[in-house]
């Protein structure tokens, strides 16, 4: 039996708004939680524990047992990632290893600790230099940096969402490779349960290309402006849906008018799962991706997916999408044309990534967090 002791910021995982990362912990604790080899005990943060009353309930969690720390959750990030007090040695003694899905460092030094990094998107060089340099983007590096330094020392094994992210962590940072376990990401059975016999069938009043996450930097606003400007000439009768919420000017201003955008808000997975089935394809142009969950769904969908090749995309969608250069206008009027008028390549892209999705189940990784877990504990 593998003693666990859990610890997550728990505004991640808000059952209405919790992002892929929220997505993560919550499929990753529910899969270890159905194991019989794995007894697991919450950590809990002393300001949240009305949001565990809330999540406990939702989440079908009430059972699982929970430790209330001294802290808050700013409190412990405070303590442990600039200080060398390790109290949680005590807290948590007699468990084989505490995991940090989401957090880069806590307080141990007898107890081997494991943790998730998801990305570091602000050492992305793919975002403009302009915002790369700003006064904000400097200061989050700096957080940043410090942070993943003493990870790197003091975390026994720190698992990863793709090899593309590790890669990243190994050269800019000198993690040692052998401390890194790519466990990546999965999708949500909502994307696997509809048909899949022809895959999505295109709207037949106009075409609607689907991008999800906002206009924001980091979702590729600059390059979604580009797009729609490509429409707006060449594809006339073609629509820009954009789902999410997360928006940053000036790229908002810009997009909202336009007349060939249109706005979504933010979607829960159910209802992201519906409006994928009236796409005709994912338009999918992140400046930063360190996995792709939203090109993942649309795999597993049936939704083919014109996409940029830059950071993890090409990692995760491999055959399965069609690329274009998102500055290159030629690039772009062919990558969307041919996604909606080849109906051969529509057909292959439907197929190619219904198989590719299949490889990112989040019961697969469970089991590859599991095996990090051994590889630590050496069971």
């Amino acid at each position: 039996m593998l003693k666990i002791d859990i610890y997550w910021d728990l505004r991640a995982t808000i059952p209405e708004r919790h992002t892929g990362v929220g997505q993560h912990v919550i499929e990753v604790l529910n899969g270890l939680r159905a194991r019989s080899d794995c007894d697991l005990r919450v950590l809990l943060a002393k300001d949240q524990v009305a949001l565990w009353q809330a999540q406990s309930q939702a989440h079908g969690w009430a059972s699982l047992q929970i430790v209330v720390l001294p802290l808050s959750n700013k409190g412990n990030r405070l303590l442990y990632g600039i200080t060398s007090m390790w109290s949680l040695d005590r807290i948590c003694a007699g468990r084989d290893l505490v995991y940090a899905p989401m957090e880069l460092i806590l307080g141990l030094n007898r107890i081997p600790f494991v943790n998730t990094i998801h990305g570091i998107p602000y050492f992305e060089p793919s975002l403009t230099l302009k915002r790369y340099g700003s006064a904000r983007y400097r200061w989050e590096r700096i957080k940043q940096a410090w942070f993943l330094r003493r990870c790197r020392q003091r975390c026994q094994l720190s698992l990863s969402v793709s090899d593309y992210l590790k890669d990243q962590l190994v050269n800019r940072f000198r993690f040692d490779p052998a401390a890194l376990h790519t466990v990546y990401n999965g999708a949500r059975e909502a994307f696997f349960e509809p048909p899949k016999a022809g895959g999505v069938t295109p709207p037949k009043r106009r075409l609607r290309f689907l991008s999800v996450g906002g206009a924001n930097a980091f979702d590729g606003a600059a390059a979604l402006v580009q797009v729609a400007r490509v429409l707006q000439r060449e594809m006339p009768e073609a629509e820009l849906w954009i789902a999410g919420d997360r928006h940053e000017q000036p790229w908002v201003g810009q997009l909202r008018g336009m007349d060939n955008v249109l706005w979504h808000g933010f979607l829960s997975s159910e209802h992201l799962a519906i409006e994928m089935q009236r796409a005709s394809a994912l338009l999918y142009v992140p400046a930063v991706e360190s996995f792709g969950i939203i090109g993942v769904e649309a795999m597993a969908l049936g939704l083919p997916i014109v996409a940029r090749q830059s950071t993890a995309l090409p990692e995760v969608l491999a055959g399965a999408a069609v690329w274009i250069d998102p500055d290159n206008s030629a690039s772009v009027i062919q990558g969307l044309k041919a996604v909606v008028e080849d109906e051969a390549l529509r057909e292959q892209l439907i197929v190619k990534g219904q198989a590719r999705a299949e490889r990112y189940r989040w019961s697969s990784v469970v089991t590859r967090v599991l095996k990090g877990f051994q590889q630590v504990v050496g069971d």
